[in-house]
């Protein structure tokens, strides 16, 4: 199988996880005036980051080689840098939404 066909085959699906998540989650949380779909949005981002971290995974393999003590570290370290800056884009978009449920 091609490689960029298999790429697609999860990239397509990653990029509208965060629109059926904001559909579901406002389908779900029906009175709260979209609180619901930006939670919802906020959860579906974890599929962009899963195919972000795999794609960054296979380029570090191939830059530097799958079985060494580099690869393991830098690959290691892309995760929690990257981690930590996702956490930051969902902590953002929980929070943008300043009015609560009443």
């Amino acid at each position: 199988m091609n490689d960029s066909l298999l790429s697609a085959y999860y990239i397509f699906p990653a990029l509208l996880l965060p629109f059926a998540g904001a559909l579901i989650g406002k389908l779900l949380i029906r009175g709260s005036n979209s609180r619901g779909a930006i939670r919802g949005f906020a959860t579906g981002l974890f599929g962009p980051f899963a195919v972000i971290l795999f794609l960054l995974y296979s380029w570090l393999s191939e830059t530097i080689g799958l079985s060494s003590l580099l690869n393991i570290l830098a690959c290691l370290a892309a995760a929690v840098l990257l981690g930590a800056v996702w956490g930051k884009v969902i902590r953002a978009c929980l929070s943008s939404n300043p009015q609560e449920d009443e």
